[in-house]
């Protein structure tokens, strides 16, 4: 023994549990020795750490040594205690032995003491550990047996009493207890047999090995054993038993394999080019050469039939496995009698004589070569199904016995939400899991490896989107001692199928309803058409009970005229082929009226798409059949009249909030319209508050609302309004809300245009009541003057003034022309015009207009020659002399620039105010005009510093 001795000391007297403490650890250097002075104290250090022997005195405070001892052996039976008193007697002694104490010393006078104590510490703790060995020894040698279906025994030669280990013998699945008992559990064709071999091995002392079948016939099983002699006689017997039926019918199934098996058996000497001396099996038929040729020419195979490249190798290989005495197989290329090149493989030993030299050497020569292609074919094979392995849908995975992962294919890593190049190896659940999950998966795991069987789990993971429901089938890994050492699983997501089950419960319970709907005529029938049940709604149309009916072929029911059973056999022919069957058909009531239905034959499948049934389902359809007929006469009428207008009706259900459009799509939004989002999907978005808050919510009954919306440019209609109100049911609730829409775009277009002229007239009244006032107190004044004075220059003055107001009542008839003028458009090449307008203009001798670039615009001739008009002739009146005016292309327009005094930035914003001008004469009209033409074609026009010339810059731009 090397490992230390703990022992605990109890005694009341500390100076002698100090003592003996000293004492025993000078004995012996392996005792460690911790003291306690009563036995509460002496239970706390043995829960503290559990010694290797307890030394107790007898005689303490509280509990005495007794006590204390059986305290002890209620949790440590097995604990050596030496009860070590100064009180010595039988009595004493006969207890403390009762109690369970392993042995009794009495306390002495002198150190001899501590040595006999310290042998008797030493005995026991040596025979307790050797009985805990002994005892672990036992039960790894019953957990081997029973993992080797295998039984030790021992035979008692004078009483033929057994002793079979492990107790529960699992080679004979039943109690032996005797030598007799064994021979009754032998098939009586081999009992004498297998006596006779043992107890003739028991009287000569042989070991011994027979073979024999079970009683039952179909087992066979193998003893083997060895006669043990005392004092020179033989005594006892023992041995092993093994079940051996396994293994038996291995050997017959290879034997009647190899005698099945295209190949030779053969023999070679121990002589030069090693001759072939025997040839056994099929060999002519993949050499060509019979079994007498290669006999007769001993060395033909290895110079001949063996191909000439790899030969030597070979033949080198072969001779170093005989040279060392092990066995040998070679794989190898033969020609064949007519030339043929074959792959053969070659298995052999040598054979040895009793000195060891080698005399032969045999074996077994087989053709392998369609092996050779097969093994090619498998290791592409090999290949593919790793890659389908990494393909694989389901998660599979390896993990150890603590649980980490060893092992994950793609589909398992996608699983524990890592990347797919992610290394698994040494994570566990608790690395990959929220604690709740990674304890309930290591709870799975840790039974598997305990109850050593496969379980199936359904198991929630969670996911990063959503938790899947997983059906993962783990099994346990055993190393080759047969100890688990793993778990291999298999995991498969059935989210979809736990769906598909939650569907299946939700038809059900939705078929049910059906059934039972007082509304519905239901029927179930077989796929040939014969009725199984139909529900009580449509047995109230017909004069006959249910028992009339079911089992009927379903054409002949009371429901159908005869008229209809060939559309019906066909229908329900469809229907049985898997195709979901729609009609509509008139029935005979029990009353002798006809009904409309409107009806669907309803395939059901099974997992393999396979009809197993068919379900009948029809709605009467006499009253809404009439009301939609009223209904279609009323939408042709309107839908004829909707045609003629630019405005489309619709209705929309409160509850749904869905909407449907006459007609349909929708001509105004040009779009199928369906829900108010679509509605706001055509309307510009700075407009769609104001749709949404004046159409979403359901106006109370009675109320009616409005609204005008801008549409987004690819709705050809720009303006849109729309006006809904409620329709109430016969209890006052809203049914539905009925709308209108229609395209106000040339309303709208019309107002802003009027909005204009109103806003012009306005300036213009303003300026023109200004303008007149002058030119009329002029007049008025004069021909007073010349009334009173007789003067004639006061009458050329009024006629003077009379001339203004001429001047003021041709531009106001030109403003007024110009806010009508615009109507449709063409292309328009503004340097020809220009030109054409520059020879009307009243300019100077000298005065020039030149078109640069000639720019092409689309707008209305008559407006734009009345803009260029104004435009050259403002350029001319106000030159000093004469004038250049340049006309020339910018991007998206032109420009005209003079080269006149230009215009003051200060009043470039009122150059087009009507009345406005910086001319000695003329009322500011022209400029207005220009404006107005600008603004009805939907141009700009800017005024800024001449670039080429150094006058004034018009910049128009479409």
């Amino acid at each position: 023994m090397t490992e230390p001795i703990r022992v605990l000391h109890v005694d009341d007297d500390a100076s002698f549990g100090e003592l003996a403490a000293d004492f025993l650890e000078r004995v012996d250097d392996r005792f460690e020795v911790r003291t306690a002075h009563d036995a509460s104290e002496g239970l706390d250090r043995i829960t503290e750490r559990t010694p290797d022997c307890i030394v107790s005195d007898y005689e303490m405070p509280g509990p005495d040594g007794l006590e204390f001892l059986e305290n002890v052996r209620e949790e440590h039976p097995d604990l050596p205690f030496i009860l070590f008193t100064g009180k010595g007697s039988e009595e004493v002694a006969s207890d403390a032995i009762s109690a369970g104490a392993t042995d009794y010393l009495q306390k002495g006078s002198d150190t001899e003491q501590y040595e006999l104590l310290a042998n008797r510490i030493r005995n026991v703790v040596e025979q307790n550990r050797s009985q805990s060995a002994l005892e672990r020894e036992r039960s790894r040698m019953e957990f081997a047996l029973r993992s080797t279906d295998a039984a030790v025994w021992t035979r008692d030669l004078e009483t033929d009493e057994m002793e079979i280990h492990p107790s529960e013998c699992p080679v004979f699945e039943t109690s032996i207890d005797s030598f007799e008992d064994f021979l009754e559990q032998v098939h009586s064709t081999d009992r004498r047999t297998v006596e006779d071999r043992i107890r003739s091995a028991a009287r000569s002392g042989e070991s011994y090995s027979v073979r024999f079948r079970f009683d039952d016939g179909t087992r066979w099983g193998e003893m083997n054993g060895r006669t043990v002699s005392e004092g020179g006689d033989p005594a006892v017997q023992t041995g092993i038993t093994r079940d051996i039926t396994e293994r038996v019918e291995r050997k017959r199934r290879f034997e009647t394999l190899t005698s099945n098996l295209p190949g030779m058996v053969y023999r070679c000497l121990n002589e030069s080019g090693w001759p072939i001396e025997e040839v056994h099996g099929d060999v002519a038929e993949f050499t060509g050469y019979s079994a007498d040729d290669l006999e007769a020419d001993g060395r033909l195979w290895f110079e001949e039939v063996m191909h000439p490249e790899d030969k030597g190798e070979t033949r080198e290989r072969i001779r170093q496995s005989l040279r060392t005495g092990d066995s040998f197989e070679e794989t190898y290329r033969i020609r064949t009698a007519d030339g043929d090149v074959r792959w053969v493989r070659e298995r052999g030993r040598g054979v040895y004589g009793p000195e060891g030299e080698l005399e032969a050497f045999e074996g077994f020569i087989t053709d392998v070569t369609e092996h050779r292609e097969a093994e090619s074919r498998l290791r592409e094979t090999n290949r593919r199904f790793e890659a389908v392995l990494d393909t694989v849908e389901a998660a599979i995975f390896i993990k150890d016995a603590e649980g980490r992962y060893q092992l994950a294919n793609p589909a398992c890593r996608d699983v524990l939400g890592v990347d797919p190049g992610t290394d698994v190896t040494g994570l566990t659940d608790h690395d990959l899991f929220p604690d709740a999950v990674a304890d309930r998966l290591r709870e799975d795991d840790r039974r598997v490896l305990e109850e050593g069987r496969t379980i199936e789990f359904e198991e929630t993971i969670p996911g990063t989107d959503e938790a899947s429901t997983r059906l993962t089938l783990k099994s346990p890994l055993y190393d080759d001692a047969g100890a688990p050492i793993g778990i291999c699983a298999v995991s498969t997501d059935i989210s979809d199928r736990k769906r598909r089950e939650r569907e299946r419960r939700r038809n059900e319970r939705r078929f049910q309803a059906m059934f039972d709907d007082p509304n519905i005529l239901v029927g179930l029938l077989e796929p040939d058409g014969t009725v199984v049940d139909v529900n009580r709604t449509a047995m109230g149309y017909v004069d006959a009970d249910r028992e009339d009916v079911v089992g009927r072929p379903f054409p002949e029911t009371p429901w159908w005229r005869p008229e209809h059973e060939s559309a019906l056999r066909e229908w329900i022919d469809r229907a049985a082929r898997g195709e979901y069957v729609e009609y509509g058909v008139e029935h005979s009531g029990s009353d002798g009226d006809t009904f409309s239905v409107e009806g669907t034959i309803m395939p059901v499948t099974d997992d393999g798409e396979a009809v197993e049934s068919l379900i009948v389902s029809a709605r009467e359809t006499t009253e809404r059949d009439r009301r939609e007929r009223e209904l279609e006469r009323i939408r042709d009428r309107m839908e004829f009249a909707l045609d003629r207008t630019d405005s489309v009706i619709w209705e929309r259900d409160p509850g749904t909030g869905e909407i449907t459009t006459y007609p349909d799509p929708c001509p105004v939004l040009e779009a199928t319209i369906t829900s108010l989002d679509d509605y706001l999907e055509r309307v510009h978005p700075d407009h769609r508050d104001r749709l949404r808050e004046t159409l979403g919510p359901v106006p109370d009954p009675g109320e009616s609302r409005s609204v005008e919306v801008r549409t987004i440019p690819e709705v050809e209609a720009e303006w849109v309004r729309s006006r809904v109100r409620p329709h109430t049911d016969e209890e006052g609730t809203i049914s539905h809300v009925v709308g209108v829409s229609r395209d106000v775009t040339a309303f709208k277009r019309r107002e802003r245009r009027l909005e204009r002229h109103n806003e012009r007239f306005e300036k213009l009244a303003s300026v023109v009541s200004h303008d007149l006032q002058s030119p009329i107190q002029a007049v008025r004044g004069r021909l007073e003057l010349a009334a009173d004075t007789g003067d004639q220059a006061h009458v050329e003055a009024a006629l003077s003034a009379f001339s203004r107001l001429e001047e003021i009542r041709t531009d106001l008839i030109e403003m007024l022309r110009t806010g009508e003028v615009v109507t449709e458009t063409e292309p328009i090449d503004v340097g020809a015009l220009a030109e054409d307008v520059w020879d009307r203009v009243a300019a100077a001798d000298a005065s020039t207009l030149e078109v640069v670039s000639n720019p092409h615009l689309e707008g209305d001739p008559g407006a734009t020659e009345r803009l260029l008009q104004n435009l050259l002739s403002n350029a001319v009146e106000h030159a000093d002399g004469e004038t250049t005016v340049e006309i020339g292309r910018i991007e998206s327009g032109f420009y005209l620039e003079d080269d006149g005094p230009g215009i003051d930035p200060e009043d470039r914003t009122r150059v087009f105010d009507p009345g406005f001008t910086t001319k000695s004469s003329g009322q500011g009209m022209g400029m207005a005009s220009v404006r107005q033409i600008v603004d009805e074609h939907g141009w700009t026009i800017d005024i800024t510093d001449a670039e080429s010339l150094e006058g004034a810059r018009f910049e128009i731009r479409t």
